[in-house]
């Protein structure tokens, strides 16, 4: 051994921990263990708060039809997320003795939930059908600034969403990817951008499908849409394109994160972790929470961000909502009896700590 090269191997670790400290892996496990501790605040606030209470559906009634619906994919959901934790989760990381990639993301999807009231946060742009079991959720006096006046009776189906983050969401990603992974057999020069431009693609066309079809079953309603942009424009089941560009592009991002990996299965988050100078637990930790902080990131940057800016420019709510969708969400205006729409004020709420 040289001189050289003895010294090159006496510097080793240093400069291995100097060169680890600027790893991305370790930038997004600071910034998802800062998200975490974030959002189980607000999750703790809403729990442990004045509005953990079901929201009350109001004096309209709603049909034998629609209410035997709700039931059956109240039903369907948890036996998904059920069949989707031992599939997805538990089944192949006890195979390997460790969380996967696949489960951690799958893990990061279901987390997700968190952000799934955050188009009401300037204004009321999202229902929910109060006859599924809800507690209200987690907005006014849980989500720091909250502005949507009475957002805390939005009643986040727990049975559905709960689940459905990880079941519903999580398919979004995979399956779009088993998709380009076939084109990609089938067309091996392939370049990345066609590529990315064809999972993007695939995972907007998907979440346009399937929201389509659900608005039509009343579990759900878009009213705060800009007319010009949305798909029935006016109808009480009417989808703004603009959800499609945010909820879909949000989930394009996870997806492509979990398709782009390196000959060593090492997505952009956490390569080069096996360089850090730690033990196999604390790596995992570490993995996990960068994966969490960028999904979650994601999230925050394309969905929620854009959406405070198409919900204070919506158009009238369309007509024929009943109470168990409105539920006494509508105190807009100076006498806080009207819908939001253009050219009524948004007030601010009487009583938000933060």
């Amino acid at each position: 051994m040289n001189e050289a090269t003895q010294s090159m191997g006496a510097f080793t670790t240093p400069r291995r921990l100097t060169q680890s400290k600027t790893l991305p892996v370790v930038f997004w496990a600071w910034a998802g263990a800062i998200i975490l501790v974030l959002e189980l605040n607000i999750w703790g606030n809403w729990i442990f708060g004045p509005n953990f209470t079901p929201t009350d559906p109001g004096p309209d009634p709603i049909s034998e039809l629609e209410l035997w619906y709700l039931y059956g994919i109240q039903a369907l959901s948890v036996l998904f997320w059920f069949y989707a934790v031992w599939a997805w989760i538990l089944k192949p990381s006890m195979q390997e003795g460790k969380l996967t990639t696949d489960a951690m993301l799958a893990i990061c999807c279901w987390t997700m939930w968190i952000w799934d009231p955050s188009m009401n946060y300037n204004t009321t742009t999202v229902l929910y059908n109060s006859y599924a079991v809800n507690m209200g959720s987690w907005t006014l006096g849980s989500w720091p600034g909250w502005t949507s006046p009475a957002g805390n009776l939005l009643p986040e189906p727990i049975l559905v969403l709960a689940t459905g983050y990880l079941c519903w969401v999580y398919l979004m990603v995979v399956f779009p990817c088993f998709l380009l992974k076939k084109v990609k057999a089938r067309y091996p020069n392939l370049g990345f951008v066609p590529m990315l431009a064809l999972l993007i693609a695939g995972v907007m066309l998907t979440d346009l499908v399937v929201e389509v079809l659900i608005l039509r079953t009343g579990v759900y309603a878009y009213p705060g849409g800009i007319r010009e942009v949305t798909l029935f424009a006016g109808e009480t089941y009417q989808f703004p394109l603009t959800e499609m560009l945010t909820f879909g592009g949000a989930v394009a991002v996870v997806a492509a994160l979990r398709f782009f990996k390196n000959d060593k299965g090492e997505t952009f988050v956490d390569r080069g972790l096996d360089s850090l100078n730690i033990g196999q637990f604390c790596q995992q930790w570490i993995k996990f929470l960068g994966l969490f902080g960028f999904t979650h990131t994601a999230f925050f940057l394309v969905f929620f961000v854009p959406n405070m800016w198409f919900a204070t420019h919506s158009d009238p709510w369309p007509e024929g909502y009943p109470s168990y969708m409105i539920n006494g969400m509508c105190k807009y205006g100076d006498d806080r009896n009207q819908c939001p729409g253009p050219g009524i004020s948004i007030p601010r709420p009487e009583n938000n700590p933060f």
